[in-house]
């Protein structure tokens, strides 16, 4: 199976399978892009719609509730699923604690 290169050529992908699948990766459901009306050429900018996250790791490392070996073990998830990205060609250049989403993650 080849992936995109970009991040951009996954909204052109119609088979689901072919989307990049990882058990620390949300799922991503669509692009959205924002053109001016009278223009289609030049796009405004784009949203990206994904799977309803419960929390982000700003909020459970600002209430300090977390141990240790669970701070440990949540980098190395996020770490495996940000190299997972890289390695099928899909770059994140916003990295910082509050756009680690987590799902599936018991709120404090």
């Amino acid at each position: 199976m080849i992936f995109p290169k970009t991040y951009f050529d996954l909204e052109f992908i119609e088979d689901d399978n072919s989307v990049p699948i990882h058990e620390n990766v949300i799922k991503h459901l669509a692009n959205v892009e924002i053109f001016v009306k009278e223009d289609r050429r030049d796009c405004l900018g784009w949203i990206t719609v994904m799977e309803l996250a419960d929390t982000d790791l700003w909020q459970i490392l600002e209430k300090n509730l977390v141990s240790w070996s669970e701070r440990k073990r949540l980098l190395l998830e996020l770490y495996d699923g940000y190299k997972y990205l890289e390695q099928v060609g899909i770059h994140h250049y916003d990295l910082k604690v509050k756009n680690f989403n987590l799902k599936s993650y018991p709120i404090i």
